[in-house]
């Protein structure tokens, strides 16, 4: 394993400074839909992501700067039901053995003759608001041109490309079914993952956005700013609202639901006073929060990644079962909220870490390191999207080890 992230750490630092001449394929997934059929999966999934622009009007914080801790976990000694009480920076605490690589002489350093890449670039004809995968494919949704595309990491090719309906918002990958949300159109499209047809749809009485199921019940969210979020049964129809305190409502909110433990975990981003809140997935009461001064937390991404009993959210990695349960962070910078989790792996905005080090392996500025937001297939071949410009551009790599 370490050998792979390795080879995969190596790969990524050659890659940074190929340049658009040397990428080997341009496909185009625009073309008419495609019919390569999918196998059946093995695994479920319920990782995606919706990205919203707009941001909350408050104080911005004070830059973070390095700080360091006697042992390996990012810890925060001054901790009171999951608020961090101290406003100073230099409190969160940053690991002392983070190393920022990234530089040319690392990358000719680690280059090894015996990696062979194919590197493919992919243009799709509208902008990427969510992805995800599954064993060997890519899963993405698109708006603008309202798409569905999956993409085989195996022959770097599109293998179906779907005309959607609405305009998309949010996507899970349950069992051999993909569901997809529309706001617009105030309902979830469900679509066969072995021939990307649509199967059936499920209506709301509000714009849905972020969403999970469970049996015959749905926790979703509205799809603006400040969101209700609700607990749907699907037979009887019978909806309950989820408050948050006085407020009643969540700010940018995505929910992500812990099956085992019985855990419903809603997160907020874009806002200064963002935090994440942990309730229990059947009464609905509220069990712990994460936030910082009784105020928030400064996060850019709609995301929560549930790894074995780590929740990651922002830059910080959380007990999955108690909120003010501190395990670690990534990074430094207010904007460094992870865009993906992974046992072996961990990327931010700001860089590619280690998970369990907590290690900067490439700081994604000081390597000039364009695409920003990484997800990786299980044959570990690599998908990369740009964090602000060109968000209708994937790059994808697929290496074999010689």
């Amino acid at each position: 394993m370490k050998k792979l992230i390795c080879i995969i750490i190596s790969l990524l630092m050659i890659f940074t400074f190929l340049s658009c001449d040397e990428i080997i394929e341009t496909p185009n997934t625009t073309d008419s839909d495609l019919t390569t059929d999918i196998p059946q999966s093995e695994k479920i999934t319920e990782k995606q992501t919706t990205k919203k622009e707009t941001v909350k009007k408050e104080t911005t914080p004070t830059k973070e700067t390095n700080a360091t801790s006697s042992n390996n976990n990012a810890s925060i000694s001054d901790l009171d039901n999951g608020i961090l009480k101290d406003t100073s920076a230099d409190t969160m605490d940053v690991p002392e053995n983070m190393k920022f690589l990234g530089t040319k002489d690392a990358t000719e350093e680690k280059n090894s003759a015996n990696i062979k890449a194919t590197v493919v670039a992919y243009t799709l004809d509208g902008e990427v608001v969510n992805w995800a995968t599954e064993n060997d494919f890519l899963y993405v949704i698109t708006k603008g041109n309202n798409r569905l595309v999956i993409i085989d990491s195996r022959s770097m090719k599109p293998v179906y490309n779907t005309a959607l309906s609405g305009v998309p918002a949010e996507m899970n990958i349950i069992g051999d079914d993909i569901l997809i949300s529309f706001p617009d159109l105030m309902r979830i499209d469900i679509f066969s993952k072995t021939n990307c047809t649509k199967k059936s749809s499920i209506y709301f009485e509000h714009e849905i956005s972020s969403f999970c199921i469970d049996g015959d019940y749905i926790y979703y969210t509205e799809h603006d700013q400040h969101c209700k979020v609700f607990k749907k049964n699907l037979t009887t129809n019978a909806i309950e609202p989820i408050t948050n305190g006085t407020h009643g409502t969540f700010y940018f909110p995505k929910v992500y639901l812990n099956k085992e433990d019985r855990i419903l975990y809603i997160g907020e981003c874009n806002s200064t006073g963002s935090a994440i809140y942990y309730y229990d997935a059947d009464t609905l009461e509220q069990k712990s929060v994460f936030k910082k001064n009784n105020y928030g937390i400064m996060n850019h991404t709609r995301e929560i990644f549930h790894v074995d009993n780590m929740i990651f959210w922002g830059n910080f990695c959380l007990s999955d079962t108690v909120a003010t349960q501190l395990i670690g962070r990534y990074g430094t910078a207010d904007y460094g909220s992870v865009v993906f989790a992974s046992n072996e792996l961990v990327s931010t905005y700001e860089g590619l870490f280690l998970t369990d080090t907590y290690e900067c392996i490439i700081n994604y500025f000081d390597a000039k390191f364009e695409f920003e937001h990484l997800i990786v297939s299980k044959s570990y071949n690599l998908f990369f999207r740009r964090r602000t410009l060109d968000k209708n551009i994937i790059i994808g790599l697929n290496f074999d080890v010689q």
